[in-house]
């Protein structure tokens, strides 16, 4: 017998499993590139170095909880888990407070930075707030549609007995 609930694996639901697919692989090229840098910096004879290591490390660890946050709702998605829509929605809320926390530590980066004289342009603190807005506006809109969505409800619905028993058995 096929699973009913897999057909209801589309739309908005597949959309949403790109994009964090996407956000997956995106934090996963960042950490891997910030580690020797990570490194560098706690292993710096400088004063810039020095200030500027604990906030790598910082953001580091915070792409580290999102990949493991996305990591962890992927497999309960692919498992059809019932948890799922109640994981994404606290989830996702963790994944945008973790993002808004390393764009500030981002932030404070460029600043001692560009302070230093080795950065001579770095974004304005508007273009940092915008992109926490729009960071927000999607997770609100996203923890909604994991909440209300009826697509949701019935993909991630329990496994009845009857459901589950093989075809045979109910001849």
């Amino acid at each position: 017998m096929t699973d009913k609930r897999a057909s209801q694996f589309g739309g908005w639901l597949l959309l949403f499993t790109v994009q964090y697919g996407l956000g997956l692989a995106a934090n996963a090229v960042g950490l891997i590139r910030r580690l020797p840098r990570v490194w560098r910096l706690f292993h710096g004879h400088t004063a810039l170095a020095h200030s500027m290591a604990p906030l790598a490390l910082g953001i580091s660890l915070l792409e580290l909880v999102v990949i493991a946050a996305i990591v962890w709702g992927g497999v309960l998605m692919f498992r059809r888990d019932p948890r799922t829509p109640h994981y994404w929605s606290l989830g996702l809320v963790v994944v945008f407070l973790s993002n808004a926390i390393g764009v500030l530590l981002l932030m404070s980066e460029h600043r001692l930075s560009l302070d230093a004289g080795r950065l001579t342009v770095a974004p304005t603190p508007g273009n940092y707030v915008a992109g926490v807005l729009v960071s927000a506006l999607i997770t609100v809109i996203w923890v909604a549609y994991w909440l209300r969505a009826k697509r949701v409800a019935r993909a991630f619905a329990p496994v009845t007995q009857t459901e589950d028993a093989p075809e045979a058995a109910t001849a």
